[in-house]
């Protein structure tokens, strides 16, 4: 039983050492694909989520007139200030 465990958990540091080198090889294709696909109506939940946790507004551009799931105005922040969530994700970096 501790074989199996051990080649399960050998395993698994290969596939998450394997996504990590695939995520940083594709990282700019993955990040256009993200953009395409922020405005899509069926992902607005989990953008605004995404908008809220990152104290960001839209992908790589923000409109005042697009909807934003980070309550900017109430934290006195002005819309100039505001960063986009690429912007965000590129701070973490």
């Amino acid at each position: 039983i501790r074989l199996i465990y051990l080649i399960v958990l050998f395993i698994a540091i290969v596939v998450e050492i394997a996504a990590v080198i695939f995520a940083s090889k594709y990282k700019d294709k993955f990040l256009n694909e993200i953009n395409k696909n922020w405005e899509r109506n069926d992902l607005q939940f989990a953008v605004h989520n995404f908008e809220k946790e990152f104290e960001c507004c839209g992908f790589q551009k923000f409109n005042q007139s697009d909807q934003c799931g980070f309550d900017y105005k109430a934290k006195n922040i002005s819309i100039d200030n505001v960063s986009t969530c690429y912007q965000s994700i590129k701070k973490k970096d």
